[in-house]
């Protein structure tokens, strides 16, 4: 178990990362869970976006004002490329 909760805490550490350079927000690393990730966005969150996302094969889902991504460990790096490629594709 230790295993598999470091590795999905190492994958959302990256997704995190990543998202920060598209203007999105999160918790930092130290006051969020590791297993799943919380998003938003300066600008608020596009009410169609999980549809946007969801026709790039990417599949998250809105929670109020916060995209939640929650990877498990069949999701590789190209999973979460093709996540980071579609978050700025469809803009916030």
């Amino acid at each position: 178990m230790d295993a598999v909760a470091e590795r999905l805490a190492e994958r959302n550490f990256w997704l995190a990362g990543e998202a920060v350079k598209l203007g999105y927000t999160s918790l930092p690393q130290g006051a969020r869970a590791g297993h799943f990730l919380a998003l938003s966005h300066p600008g608020g969150l596009s009410r169609n976006l999980a549809e946007q996302l969801a026709k790039r094969h990417v599949h998250v889902s809105l929670r109020g004002e916060m995209l939640r991504v929650t990877p498990h460990l069949y999701n590789d790096d190209a999973d979460c490329e093709r996540l980071i490629a579609a978050l700025g594709a469809a803009g916030a």
